[in-house]
């Protein structure tokens, strides 16, 4: 589980002890969670885990953790259920499972209490619903996919163009416009309720990501984090292998006309337009963003061997790649976690030494995640933008620490000794604002630990 899970638990804890659904309670609403579809999964089950007992303190925690392995088995499904269509071939059910498996590598590994494998489940099983021409309940699991990410707003149009295109042209407008109602029915009222909660029908994550890509805080573009997948995929060595299947696939499903290589398609261009448009909105590399390339990678993969010639006795292998994946995944899915434990058994002292310790007016944080979780008394001043609008702003315009001679500005900040150019001790008049209150051990990932400073009596 990454920091970034701990922003969506920190307003479902607020949200448990009657503060509203709000990162910061209190101050003007700022709409920092990405997904509300994953907002309201996590609330209900939190709520419900409370009733049998969970302090409030770890019923978001539980719940998080409960949706994951919830939500794993059920990706591997769909990306089964996608890549077999309506086939029942020995070798369209083997490929299938190894499609599955390979989908599943990225989609275990720090996204508990994120909405990537919700959302991508999603995508799948209305693909899948698209294949066998059920239109209302595709519309329907996309409407969800969009509450999960509203990135599938791109895979909405792309059927409601083909669900057009494939009816008479005097009718194509009226199939576009029957084909979109279940999903506006489903969307609008998330949208509604946004709007009185928040001012906004849209999440604040987006205008904070944009703000920070293509800035010296984050120059890579966003297309160079696919690097990644030589770390994800380490395990299926050597990883070119993987690459030759998925091109094998590429082919083999392009030159298909069959229902089921036409949604395996569809998702792959999603998933290319996804890169495209990221890449255009200069969003920063965020791990938990390419997880769908990688389950787009699998499908390819799954294709390949799909079209594989096997004796009809030996369908029951298939069952033997998911099984296997699901027991190795299995000890990482259900714990010992505590989680990211480079960083969160040392961010989560600093939580707790400040919920104890509070600030007058706010404390200044890089990472909001654990720490603001763990300090759930405390408002938060975000480096980074995304609990902090003002500082959005100074993002865009480089100048990230120009808080520090305002009134803004938090009179406790956390210090990483990483001088990263966000952080205000990169600044050469930091010390005249503020004075070290105390220090923390931060084992291997914060080597001179992790300081808590105050400011300065003569400059609040």
């Amino acid at each position: 589980m990454s920091d970034d899970a701990y922003i969506l638990l920190r307003v479902v804890r607020h949200w448990l002890e009657g503060n509203g659904p709000y990162y910061n309670p209190g101050l003007p609403p700022v709409q920092v969670v990405t997904s509300p579809l994953n907002l309201l999964l996590i609330a209900l089950v939190a709520f419900v885990s409370s009733l049998f007992g969970a302090p409030t303190s770890d019923a978001p925690v539980i719940a998080a953790k409960a949706l994951h392995v919830g939500w794993t088995p059920l990706l591997l499904l769909s990306v089964y259920l996608l890549l077999l269509g309506r086939r029942r071939t020995a070798g369209a059910m083997l490929g299938a499972a190894i499609g599955g498996t390979v989908a599943l590598f990225p989609a275990v590994y720090f996204t508990s209490g994120m909405e990537t494998a919700m959302a991508i489940t999603l995508v799948c099983f209305a693909l899948v619903a698209f294949q066998a021409e059920r239109w209302t309940l595709c519309s329907v699991l996309l409407g969800l996919a969009f509450l999960a990410r509203h990135d599938a707003l791109l895979l909405v149009i792309l059927l409601a163009l083909l669900r057009a295109v494939r009816e008479q042209p005097e009718e194509r407008v009226g199939a576009g416009i029957r084909f979109l109602k279940p999903f506006v029915l489903v969307v609008v009222p998330w949208f509604v309720a946004s709007l009185i909660l928040y001012q906004t029908a849209t999440p604040d994550t987006l205008a904070a990501k944009m703000a920070q890509g293509g800035t010296p805080y984050w120059p890579e573009a966003y297309y160079t984090g696919l690097t990644i997948y030589y770390t994800w995929f380490s395990a299926a060595k050597p990883v070119w292998v993987l690459l030759v299947l998925a091109v094998i696939g590429f082919i083999v499903s392009w030159r298909s006309r069959s229902g089921w290589a036409m949604g395996v398609w569809l998702f792959v261009l999603y998933q290319v337009l996804h890169l495209v448009a990221y890449s255009a909105l200069g969003v920063p590399r965020y791990h938990w963003y390419y997880v769908g390339y990688g389950v787009g990678l699998g499908l390819m993969v799954g294709a390949a061997l799909s079209v594989v010639k096997l004796p009809v006795g030996s369908a029951w292998l298939a069952c033997a790649p998911p099984a296997l994946t699901l027991y190795l995944a299995w000890g990482r899915l259900t714990g010992p976690w505590n989680d990211d434990h480079v960083r969160y058994p040392y961010y989560r002292a600093v939580g707790e030494y400040l919920s104890q310790h509070p600030p007058k007016r706010s404390v200044g944080l890089m990472e909001i995640g654990i720490i603001g979780y763990y300090a759930p008394n405390v408002t938060v001043f975000d480096f980074g933008g995304i609990a902090t609008p003002d500082q959005r702003n100074r993002i865009a315009r480089i100048e990230a620490n120009a808080w520090l001679n305002t009134d803004e500005a938090p009179d406790k900040v956390v210090i990483r000794s990483e001088r990263h150019p966000l952080e205000p001790d990169s600044h050469p008049d930091f010390e005249k604002f503020y004075f070290l209150e105390t220090t923390f051990q931060g084992g291997e990932a914060f080597k001179r630990g992790l300081q808590v400073w105050s400011r300065r009596a003569d400059e609040t």
